[in-house]
């Protein structure tokens, strides 16, 4: 900058963030070194004489012109047999001392411009996608956002609304047992009615809600399928207890042998009068479903999990015609005729040691 680009050393000093007099230090330790590495070679300068040398040189002169006129006053010189003079051994180290700074201020600068470049088109990718995310949400339809908004808030007030239920229906539950066998509290007893049912209503909403694309089988629709697979089973035996086709419904069943032992042992502790009205606890069992409970209007499979060859479990949905809702594991196994019945699980005794208790005192209905 100094001597090729004729600046001052206060332009240099600007340039390289440096004052002028750091600027001057600089320059003059660079020619002291230039100096001692002539020295080394033989050539012997001053550092002012180095410095007039220099100062001669300019910008404008072509790398390749300088380097011609180097050889020329060479060849020259080794013809009339004088050495090199200090100002032509300082041109040819000048002229190296451009060629090297080219290529590698070229290369420097190519370097510079591409990682330039990709930087700035970094900043722009990332500037784009952080538009794109800002503007995300905003691009949904405002209608779309508030009815998202509308039904959430609707789940949440569901949600409060079955937590309330449930906590009434436990403790009204709790008083009911107190007071049944006293005076009773009518009132009570049909709010603890009203609130099973909305809980009812809520949950069978919620069981409907599953599996959407499962469409439910009207009772109406209904036939007598066989016991070929395991939901034709299902299908017989939901017709046979709507058409009250009491051997129909016989042929669907199937005990386990624990559940059988204990039904047994239950129905031979009633009363006299009972077993010989019922005359087997089969006889129980057909009353129970075919007359005294709530008809089904329809149905649904939902899935089918295999316990072996011969034993499945059938997830199954159904309504009531009251519209209650209620979704069961029906287990079904296949017997040595190559059919599938329904087994009566050990878990339905409770409710069948109820059944048969409540069952005692009333008179049996007619099926066919």
């Amino acid at each position: 900058m100094r001597f090729f680009q004729r600046h001052s050393l206060q332009e240099v000093g600007t340039q390289l963030g440096l004052t002028e007099n750091a600027a001057r230090m600089r320059l003059e330790r660079a020619l002291d070194k230039l100096r001692e590495r002539m020295a080394r070679r033989g050539i012997t300068s001053t550092t002012t004489a180095m410095t007039v040398v220099l100062a001669k040189q300019t910008l404008s002169a072509a790398p390749v012109e300088l380097a011609a006129s180097i050889v020329t006053a060479s060849v020259a010189g080794a013809a009339t047999g004088g050495g090199l003079s200090t100002f032509t051994l300082i041109a040819m180290s000048q002229a190296k001392t451009i060629i090297v700074g080219v290529v590698i201020a070229a290369g420097l600068v190519t370097s510079l411009v591409l990682q330039h470049q990709e930087n700035t088109r970094l900043r722009a990718t990332l500037e784009t996608l952080r538009s794109q995310a800002a503007e995300r949400p905003r691009s949904q339809p405002a209608a779309q956002r508030s009815a998202d908004a509308d039904e959430l808030e609707r789940l949440r007030r569901e949600h409060s609304e079955l937590i309330g239920l449930r906590g009434e229906v436990t403790a009204l539950r709790q008083r009911a047992a107190v007071t049944a066998k006293a005076q009773g509290a009518p009132e009570d007893v049909d709010r603890l009615k009203i609130l099973k049912m909305a809980g009812e209503d809520t949950q069978g909403q919620a069981l409907l809600a599953k599996s959407p694309e499962i469409a439910m089988l009207p009772a109406n629709a209904w036939e007598n399928a066989g016991f070929g697979t395991a939901t034709a089973a299902l299908q017989t035996l939901n017709w046979a207890v709507r058409n009250q086709d009491t051997n129909a419904f016989a042929s669907t069943m199937s005990w386990d042998l624990q559940a059988k032992a204990r039904a047994e042992a239950l129905f031979a502790a009633l009363p006299q009068s009972v077993q010989e009205r019922y005359g087997s606890v089969d006889a129980v069992i057909f009353d129970w479903m075919l007359n005294r409970g709530t008809p089904t209007a329809s149905y649904r499979v939902l899935s089918q999990t295999e316990q072996g060859q011969d034993d499945l479990t059938l997830a199954e949905q159904h309504q009531y015609v009251d519209g209650r809702v209620r979704q069961n594991a029906v287990q079904l196994h296949r017997d040595e005729t190559g059919g599938w019945r329904q087994v009566i699980p050990p878990e339905l005794l409770p409710k069948l040691e109820i059944v048969i208790n409540d069952l005692a005192g009333m008179p049996p209905t007619g099926g066919r």
